[in-house]
């Protein structure tokens, strides 16, 4: 597809072990400011997350989401630095996806459209025939549950979401993440949103692929990303630099109440 820059000829891929919420969320942002920073390529990361973790979107009201039963159950709440609605992740393989300005382009819209299209290719691999949600579609739920509404040019098998995904855009750069369900557990879905319906509109890849491992998640979704934008994929680390921002940004921001509960 045209449109979009071509100027990165490899990208710098980091597949992280399971984390916490506070520091995935951390090594994020961490990542988006050192790419907007130009200290840092274009990079493409997958994680999973240990312990479960409810996260809220960044303009998201903590009261839409079931605070008490998440320390109850031992799951921990994040608040993220990208829009959209709450997710639960658990059994799940996570993309998050940073670009600069001279990759990234000038036009959202295209630019998600375009990170659709890679996840669709993965997909593809995978032997799962998604589609997206056509422009215009704007399946919408009053519920707090990113996966109960569908947004233009979002995953979707059937009708339902396979993946949930939000951005933030920094000074022309773009961090990107999603989560791609392999199971759901559709009960605590509706107890944690406080809405019986809350996992309806979502179906994890194990429904779709039995038996699929992270693995080979992880491995068809990068190369999906690979022949959808040119690139050659680097396994990389991340830098000195990344990672004490990311441990500052821990201990101040994600990991601290006053930024989760902030509204």
């Amino acid at each position: 597809m045209g449109g979009l820059p071509e100027t990165a000829t490899s990208w710098r891929l980091i597949t992280d072990p399971p984390r916490a919420g506070v520091w995935n969320m951390a090594l994020d942002e961490a990542l988006l400011e050192a790419v907007r920073a130009g200290q840092s390529p274009p990079t493409l990361r997958f994680y999973g997350w240990s312990p479960a973790c409810l996260s809220l979107g960044a303009f998201q009201p903590v009261q839409a989401v079931d605070a008490a039963a998440c320390r109850e159950l031992g799951i921990d709440l994040v608040r993220r630095p990208t829009g959209g609605g709450a997710v639960l992740h658990d059994q799940e393989v996570t993309y998050s996806v940073v670009l600069p300005p001279a990759v990234a382009g000038r036009r959202p819209r295209e630019t998600y459209l375009r990170i659709s299209l890679a996840l669709l290719r993965g997909l593809d691999r995978l032997g799962v025939r998604a589609g997206f949600a056509p422009a215009g579609s704007h399946r919408k739920s009053a519920g707090p549950s990113c996966f109960a509404r569908a947004s233009d040019f979002e995953v979707l098998v059937d009708g339902r979401k396979v993946v949930g995904s939000a951005q933030v855009w920094r000074s022309g750069s773009l961090l990107q993440h999603g989560a791609v369900l392999l199971e759901a557990d559709r009960a605590l879905w509706a107890r944690l949103m406080g809405q019986s319906d809350a996992a309806d509109g979502l179906v994890g890849l194990r429904e779709l692929v039995p038996g699929i491992v992270p693995e080979r998640v992880v491995a068809e979704l990068a190369a999906g990303f690979a022949a959808e934008f040119g690139v050659r994929l680097v396994p990389g680390h991340w830098t000195r630099a990344e990672l004490e921002l990311a441990e500052r940004l821990g201990r101040e921001k994600y990991g601290c109440g006053e930024w989760t509960r902030r509204i």
